[in-house]
C-alpha cells in the first residue's frame, strides 16, 4: 500500500493500521511532542520502539508508506525513514531503540523540553504526555534547560543544537545551561565535521543569524568551528571602519541577511534604497547543492571574507592601514577551513570565488564613476553564478564597514553606482555576448589559419570584450579585430591587461 500523507499527524494516524504496532510499547518523543505543546507544526517524528523489534517495525512502516529507510547511527541502532507527502514534501521518521524503561530513556535526552513522550496509541491526547524532567513547565516558562550535567559530554553536537532550538522556537537558555555550554564548549571539537557543518548551516538558515553567531562566539563555539577567526578579534581597521575585523565580519552577515530578505529590506529606510530585481529572489533561493542555497553559502562568505586581514595588515609610511592581497589569501584560507568541515568541492568553489572577488564590484571604475561596458562584461563573465552573491556581499561589506559612521550622501552615491552596475550586467547587450557568441574558435582558426591553443581563447576573450564595448558589431569586425591583435603590435608580447595574460609574438 502506498500512502501519501499531508502532514505528520496523518502519518501517526496511518500507523494505527499497521498490525505489528498494535499492543506494542511504543512512544512519540522529543521535538514532535514539544511542538505539539507549543502549537508549532511538526514535520519530523521521533519514535521509540523495543530494541529487539525495531528493524522489523521499520521495514513494515517503510513498506506501508512506500518509503525508503537507512541506518542513521550504527552504534546506537537508529533508523531513518523518509516518507513522501502528497505534495512532494518529505517527512522524516526516526526510529530509536527503547532500551530500559521510558524514564531512563528520557533522562538521556538533551533538554527537558525534548525529554517528553506520548504513547503512540494515544498520540493526539495531550493529557497523556509523560514528563519526568519538568519539560512541560519549561515550555510554559519558555526555557531551555539541560536534563543532566553530562549531557554535552555524551553528545557534544547538543552544544550547537541548544543555540539552534533557542532561536528556532524563541526560548531563552537558562543560566545554568549557559554556564554548562561555555564550560563544555571544547567537547565540540570531538564531533564529526559533517555533523558540526550541518548544525551550523541549520543555525545560519534561521532568522537573526547575526545574533546566533554572536551567541556561538560568546559560548566559545564559533572559534572551534572556525579557529582562524580568533586572529581577527580586536584587529584595528582604518579610521573609516567602525568595527574591528571580527565584529565587522559578523555585522556583514547580518546586513546581507537583511538585504536578501524582502520584508526586512523593504521595511528599512536604509536598505530599501538598494537596487533589486525580482529574479534575485529566485537567484538567492537556488541551491548550489541540495539543501544549501546561494543565500546560505553567501552568509559563510560574508563571515569569512576578511579572514586574511590579520596577516596582510600593514601600516604604511603615510600612516594608513592597508590589507593588500587579503581577498586572494582569504579565499585560500576559507577553502582549507571549509574542506576541514567537509563542504563539497562545488560549495567551496562558490564561496572561494565570492571571497576572492568581494572587492571587485566597487572597483569596476574609478571613484564610483559609471563603469564601462567592457568592465561590466568582464565582471559578469568571470563571476558566473557567483555574480549577484558577490555584488550584494560587497554592499553589505560597505555598510558593515561604516556602521554608525555612514553618511547619507555617501550612501546615496553608492546606491546610484550599484544601480549602474546592476543595470549594466543585466543589459541585453552584455547578455547577448555571453548567450549568443558572434564567432567561435573554429571560425577564428579557419579565417586566421591558427592552430588550436591558448591564443585562440585569448583572442575570443578580447573579441567578446570588444563586442560588449560596442567596438565590434559583426563577424567581419571580429575577424579584423583579431587580426589586428596579432599583427598591429610592434612590441614583444600581446597582453590582456585585465587578466595579466600574455603570449610571445612567436607563439601567435
Amino acid at each position: 500500500m502506498n500512502n501519501s500523507p499531508s502532514n505528520a499527524q496523518d502519518i501517526l494516524m496511518e500507523l494505527k493500521n499497521i498490525t505489528a504496532l498494535k499492543n506494542m510499547e511504543a512512544y512519540i518523543v522529543g521535538g514532535y511532542v514539544r511542538d505539539l505543546l507549543t502549537g508549532r507544526q511538526a514535520k519530523d517524528i521521533d519514535l521509540l520502539f523495543p530494541e529487539n523489534k525495531i528493524l522489523d517495525v521499520v521495514k513494515k512502516i517503510a513498506a506501508y508508506f512506500g518509503a525508503t529507510f537507512y541506518k542513521m547511527d550504527v552504534d546506537r541502532g537508529f533508523y531513518r525513514i523518509l516518507i513522501h507527502g502528497d505534495e512532494g514534501q518529505i517527512f522524516t521518521v526516526d526510529a530509536v531503540p527503547l532500551s530500559g524503561s521510558i524514564e531512563e530513556n528520557l533522562a538521556m535526552r538533551d533538554f527537558t523540553i525534548n525529554s517528553l513522550a506520548i504513547p503512540l496509541a494515544n498520540f493526539d491526547n495531550l493529557s497523556d504526555v509523560i514528563d519526568f524532567n519538568g519539560g512541560v513547565q519549561d515550555i510554559k516558562s519558555k526555557l531551555i534547560r539541560y536534563t543532566r550535567k553530562d549531557v554535552f559530554k555524551k553528545d557534544p553536537i547538543r552544544l550547537l543544537r541548544g543555540i539552534r532550538i533557542s532561536s528556532q522556537i524563541g526560548f531563552d537558555i537558562d543560566d545554568k545551561t549557559r554556564d554548562l555550554i561555555a564550560k563544555d564548549a571544547n567537547y565540540l571539537s570531538k564531533v564529526s565535521p559533517e555533523r558540526s557543518r550541518d548544525e551550523l548551516l541549520h543555525i545560519l538558515a534561521l532568522d537573526s543569524c547575526k545574533e546566533n553567531i554572536w551567541k556561538l562566539d560568546k559560548f566559545g563555539l564559533l572559534i572551534i568551528l572556525f579557529p582562524e577567526l580568533e586572529n581577527t578579534r580586536g584587529v584595528e581597521q582604518p579610521e573609516q571602519h567602525y568595527w574591528d575585523v571580527l565584529e565587522h565580519s559578523i555585522e556583514t552577515v547580518g546586513i546581507f541577511e537583511n538585504i536578501v530578505d524582502t520584508k526586512k529590506r523593504t521595511q528599512s529606510q536604509l536598505l530599501v534604497k538598494i537596487p533589486w530585481l525580482t529574479e534575485l529572489d529566485e537567484y538567492f533561493a537556488t541551491e548550489v547543492v541540495p539543501g544549501r542555497s546561494r543565500s546560505l553559502l553567501t552568509k559563510i562568505a560574508c563571515l569569512l571574507h576578511d579572514i586574511a586581514k590579520p596577516q596582510t595588515k600593514k601600516i604604511h609610511d603615510d600612516g594608513k592601514i592597508r590589507f593588500l592581497g587579503h581577498p586572494d589569501q582569504g579565499a585560500d584560507m576559507a577553502s582549507k577551513m571549509l574542506k576541514n568541515l567537509k563542504f563539497s568541492n562545488k560549495e567551496i568553489s562558490f564561496i572561494k570565488l565570492v571571497i576572492q572577488q568581494h572587492l571587485r564590484p566597487m572597483q569596476l571604475s574609478n571613484d564610483l564613476s559609471l563603469p564601462s561596458s567592457k568592465s561590466l562584461f568582464r565582471f559578469k563573465r568571470d563571476l558566473g553564478n557567483a555574480l549577484f552573491s558577490t555584488l550584494y556581499l560587497s554592499i553589505a561589506d560597505y555598510l558593515a564597514a561604516k556602521g554608525p559612521k555612514l553618511r547619507t550622501d555617501q550612501w546615496d552615491r553608492r546606491v546610484e553606482y550599484c544601480q549602474w552596475v546592476l543595470s549594466g550586467i543585466n543589459s541585453q547587450s552584455v547578455k547577448s555576448v555571453l548567450e549568443t557568441p558572434m564567432i567561435d574558435g573554429n571560425m577564428l582558426m579557419k579565417e586566421l589559419n591558427l592552430n588550436p591553443g591558448p591564443r585562440v581563447g585569448f583572442l575570443l576573450k578580447n573579441i567578446q570584450e570588444a563586442i560588449a564595448a560596442g567596438d565590434v558589431r559583426n563577424k567581419d569586425n571580429a575577424i579584423n579585430y583579431a587580426r589586428d591583435l596579432l599583427s598591429a603590435r610592434n612590441d614583444e608580447t600581446v597582453t590582456d591587461q585585465s587578466e595579466n595574460v600574455y603570449f610571445k609574438r612567436g607563439s601567435i
